[in-house]
């Protein structure tokens, strides 16, 4: 069996000074599924430093910071989630990110000034 692997399912994450979940490193592939990630101060979930990780049928609001931020060589996918009246944007992929958004509902950002879904060039996501 790999490292970092395992479920994280049914759970309610509210407020947080910095990220409410991280993957982090390489062979870390968690499975989040029908989750509430609201109100951090910063990002909901963190992916970085060649992580994995699958985010299926999660919501993701009021964060200040990204709700999924994407970085550092990760490959998250995430499927089927709400995520929305976010201050920050809902999705940012930067610093070689990879990964897919599928079948999501991304709306209502709060600061007009900031895209909802932000991907930078040396990053690679399908939308």
């Amino acid at each position: 069996s790999g490292r970092g692997e395992g479920f994280f399912r049914g759970n309610t994450l509210t407020g947080h000074a910095s990220a409410q979940f991280v993957i982090s490193g390489e062979g870390s592939d968690p499975e989040i599924e029908d989750c509430d990630f609201s109100d951090g101060r910063a990002q909901g979930i963190l992916c970085t430093s060649r992580a994995g990780g699958q985010v299926l049928s999660c919501e993701f609001k009021g964060h200040h910071g990204p709700a999924l931020d994407l970085s550092g060589e990760c490959t998250t996918h995430i499927t089927a989630c709400q995520v929305h009246d976010n201050h920050a944007q809902a999705i940012y992929a930067h610093d070689l990110a990879q990964g897919e958004v599928k079948a999501c509902d991304i709306f209502n950002g709060l600061n007009g000034d900031v895209p909802l879904v932000q991907v930078d060039s040396c990053a690679s996501v399908h939308l």
